[in-house]
Parts: C-alpha cells; structure tokens; sequence
C-alpha cells in the first residue's frame, strides 16, 4: 500500500523526529515547517545529516489573520493535496479547518491544546479579533481530527481533551530521534560547544547536568515552573559535603536566570557553576554524553517532560521528580511501565543520591543504560511503531484497535 504523510510543524523537533522514524519504515513522510518555526526547534538544530528533501516550509502559521484571507483555504488545499495522512501540530488544526480539511492525528506540544483553542484570559486589545477567530477554527479543528495523542499526566491537558471531546490516545511523541545520537562517537567537527563540554568532563569527577528552561520563582502557570532551585540548593549542599570535585552546568535559558544566578551567588557556590549559552539540542546532547547525571524538573510531579527524555535518551541517569506510582502512571500512559530515574522532590534526596555516586558509580551507570533501553522501546523506535500502526490504519480507511496502541 503506496500511500504518503504530512507531518505539519515541528516545536521542540517532535515531527522531525517522527518523520525520520516513519522514513525509517519506508512510510513516505515528509515535513512541512511552519513558517514561524524558531532557530532553537529547526531541524538543523537536532541532525547533522545535510539531505532535506523531505523538509518543506510553509507560507503561513505565524499570523492568525492570514485566516481571514480569502486566498488560504485555497492555499493550505494545494499544499496537502497529495497526502493521504496529515499529522499536526501547533496551528495546523485551524488552518486545516478553515480550509475543509481533516486533520487525522493531532500530536500537540502543549499551548496548542489547552490555551490556543480558548478565549485568553486576558484584556481586550486590537489584535484581540484575530486571536478569537484563530481559538474558533483551532477548536473546531481539533474537534474534528480522527484522534490526539497527548498525554493526560498535566492536569491542563487532560482538562482540555474533555472539554474538547476529541477521540485519545495518549501515547505521547518521539521527541529524540535515537539513531541520531546512539553513537557517541558521532561527528564532533560541526559542534560549536564540543571542546567546552570536554574540558569540563576532564576539569571535574561529578557533572552534574540541567538544561531545561530557569523558571521556579516567577509564576506562568502551573505547567511550567521547574524547580530549579531545589537542585541547586541540594548540589549546593553537596559541594560543601562531598568529597569530589563536581560542577553543576546550566544554560542562560528561563526568565529565572538572574534569579538562580543570585540564589547561586547567595549559597557560595559560584566557582562550582558554569553558565553555558542557548544551544542547538545537537549541542546538548554531546554535553549531556559526558555528564554524570541529568535532571529534569521537581515540582510539577504528573511526569517527565522533554528535557527527562532527552536525559534517558543519551543513557543518563535522570534527577526528576514524579509524584504518581507505576499503576497511575500506566493507566495514564497506555500501559507504560514507570521510567527508570532517580525519583526526587527535595535537596536532601538530591544531595543523598550524589553521596551515593561516589560510593556505587556503577548502579548509577546501570541506572542511565536502563533509562536508554526504556526511552528507545516507550518513546524511540517502540513509540514509533504505534505510529506506524495509526498512518497505516488510517491510510486504509480501517477502524483503529485501541488494544494494538497500548504497551502492555
């Protein structure tokens, strides 16, 4: 069966790495970047492959009012005519509704399912009309795609599905593309930041690793906060307790950057902190290969989020914090087993468990080559093969079986 699928957008790379999975399977997939895609999230930023002739770019997505042009229906028709399965994110449910096209597989990153398709909880302003009629198509968008794939772990997610009433599977997304980095031998010559990251795995016995956005002071809302101090307040106390030289490296990335560096500065612990700059994911994964220990976030406790599974994929052991048991989270994540990570909320247990590294190095080893085994099977190349399942079904018109979805 010859059939061919667009995957439409690509936050945080999660499409490209779908694509390259479904490529992989001899699907014919190809990408279209919207045309308000970021630097950080290209696929430049997480490949060093230079073949993209299944990359197009799109001429809409960044300007709600382009939905008012009579022109885009027309538009967004002739970009997609030849494609028999269309998987989406971001605006790509309203601009597919307003051209009388159905999306078939909704894959959200987040703000696209629980904020973009309602009314904004804020003041009225001029650019207010184009936002209401980009949350009507986007509502109705998703309301009518086959199926979503989000998870129900955040409290706002699973609230917007019910609202939305829209048809769920939550087997989430392949957001790292694991053939890319499962030699860590790979090309290092095209890397800005590979020397810094080796001159701190040969400057130091403990590297400790947290890229994910600072953010833990000031209030966004509640999925986004990280809790970044209460790493570094238990490596802080690790410093002063321990007896190896460790670094804790972080990235000029988050709103509460300034905020850490005080709160740093404020704990003594300046000199055993190195600030790296925003950087491709190509660039932090080579960092996190040399690292100890990786960490995600410590407050929002429903599940891990991107920067937990970029961790587990490189094959690092991973200081996050998970607030539900392997029944809850199962039941949530379509019979998925409970990942394998350093399960932590407070700078005791952090500072506890880097003591503990220094006595038994090779459990946390073993610890890291589990969680890599666990993210290629649940959220790699095993996670793929459910998508393979959903294009495949869905290209020939037949009934999805929830059962050949689940992982148990």
């Amino acid at each position: 069966m010859n059939f061919k699928v667009a995957c439409i957008g690509n936050m945080n790379n999660n499409m490209f790495s779908l694509v390259r999975y479904l490529r992989d399977f001899n699907i014919d997939a190809t990408l279209f970047l919207l045309n308000n895609e970021t630097e950080h999230f290209s696929p430049l930023s997480d490949t060093f492959d230079s073949n993209y002739d299944y990359i197009k770019k799109l001429t809409w997505g960044s300007n709600a009012r382009k939905l008012f042009l009579p022109s885009t229906p027309g538009k967004v028709r002739e970009d997609f005519k030849q494609y028999d399965v269309l998987i989406g994110c971001g605006v790509a449910p309203a601009f597919l509704e307003r051209a009388g096209l159905k999306l078939h597989i909704f894959m959200p990153y987040g703000a696209d399912l629980y904020s973009v398709p309602f009314l904004p909880a804020r003041p009225i302003t001029r650019r207010m009309p184009a936002k209401l009629i980009l949350a009507y198509y986007q509502k109705r968008g998703i309301r009518h795609s086959l199926l979503t794939t989000a998870p129900v772990v955040v409290k706002c997610w699973s609230k917007a599905i019910e609202t939305l009433g829209i048809k769920h599977y939550p087997i989430l997304y392949p957001m790292v593309y694991c053939p890319q980095y499962n030699n860590l031998n790979f090309e290092k010559s095209s890397l800005q930041y590979s020397q810094s990251f080796l001159q701190i795995r040969s400057n130091y016995d403990v590297v400790v690793f947290n890229h994910s956005r600072q953010i833990w002071k000031t209030f966004i809302d509640d999925v986004s906060l990280k809790g970044n101090d209460v790493l570094i307040r238990g490596f802080a106390d690790y410093v002063k307790r321990g007896t190896k030289k460790a670094v804790l490296v972080l990235f000029e990335y988050g709103i509460d950057v300034i905020e850490s560096k005080k709160l740093i500065s404020q704990l003594g612990v300046a000199d055993s902190v190195i600030w790296m700059p925003k950087m491709f994911r190509k660039e932090i994964m080579f960092g996190l290969s040399l690292a100890d220990f990786g960490s995600d976030q410590f407050i929002v406790g429903d599940g891990g989020g991107g920067t937990c599974w970029e961790v587990m994929a490189t094959g690092k052991p991973v200081f996050a914090y998970f607030g539900i048991n392997q029944e809850e989270f199962s039941a949530l994540n379509m019979g998925k087993p409970f990942p394998p990570i350093v399960n932590v909320k407070t700078p005791d247990e952090i500072v506890n468990h880097l003591i503990n590294f220094e006595k038994q190095p090779d459990y946390y080893k073993k610890l890291g080559e589990k969680a890599k085994n666990w993210y290629s099977y649940y959220m790699g190349k095993g996670l793929a093969e459910k998508y393979l399942y959903l294009v495949k079904t869905i290209a020939a018109g037949k009934e999805i079986v929830p059962k050949k979805l689940r992982f148990d």
